[in-house]
């Protein structure tokens, strides 16, 4: 009888360590690297909110340095988040915990040395978009510090290529929800333009190439072409190099 009790309790220990190390996975599904969600949180908050960020830093000091791919390899740190939107307080704090500085944030802070210094060594910089495609010209500009704002506007490139006025894209003819090989693909119009989602990951902005084509924002290498017929698109193609994805516009 005490056999089969210490039996049963090996048995239910063992359950009990597998319920524990299934627990565990769900709570750290990539082991060994960081938590996707809290990644993408933490860059996500960064643009915003100095409370959230100094909350999971303080929790999980390795996410001063995560970087989150909104969509087609437009890499975002959480100090690049900052930068572009001008928070100067979640960078800052950022720094201080050990982010890496870019030409960027230099920008955006007003570190005007410290940009001219790496603009004299590598004059090409200046032409090197951040997060989203938003130029080195723009960030200084979200920091509002004049001198800094001043010399990258006589630096060639800093401000991106000049492009010349047009209307704005129509989004009727492709707003819909198209359905392939990697499920479904919404294509919709927001504040910010005409918006592109697939599966579960985030709106990302569409930027006007040729003729009903795009590329997605921070990632021009991409190609998104859409087939119109009678003023409506029927068809989606996403394009990169000889990878092609496609999907057809659901009735």
């Amino acid at each position: 009888m005490r056999h089969g009790a210490l039996g049963l309790g090996f048995a239910l220990s063992a359950t009990h360590a597998k319920a524990q190390a299934a627990a565990r996975a769900d709570r750290w599904p990539n082991f060994q690297q960081q938590d996707h969600a809290l990644v993408r949180e933490v860059v996500g908050a960064s643009h915003r909110s100095l409370e959230r960020v100094t909350e999971l830093v303080t929790a999980h000091p390795a996410l001063v340095n995560a970087t989150h791919d909104w969509g087609f390899g437009d890499w975002e740190t959480a100090l690049g988040a900052a930068s572009h939107v001008g928070n100067r307080e979640v960078a800052t704090f950022l720094l201080a915990r050990g982010a890496r500085l870019d030409i960027f944030a230099a920008a955006m802070l007003g570190f005007t040395d410290v940009v001219k210094a790496m603009l004299a060594a590598l004059p090409d910089l200046a032409r090197t978009r951040g997060p989203h495609g938003i130029t080195l010209l723009a960030h200084a500009r979200a920091g509002e510090h004049a001198p800094t704002i001043a010399y990258l506007e006589a630096c060639e490139g800093a401000g991106g290529p000049e492009v010349a006025a047009s209307e704005p894209v129509a989004a009727a003819p492709y707003v819909g929800t198209y359905t392939g090989e990697v499920g479904e693909i919404a294509v919709s119009e927001g504040r910010l333009g005409l918006m592109f989602q697939t599966r579960d990951q985030g709106s990302i902005r569409l930027t006007p190439t040729g003729e009903h084509t795009f590329h997605p924002a921070g990632a021009p290498n991409v190609r998104i072409v859409f087939t119109v017929v009678d003023g409506a698109a029927t068809r989606v193609e996403v394009v990169e190099a000889d990878w092609v994805v496609s999907a057809v516009r659901r009735p």
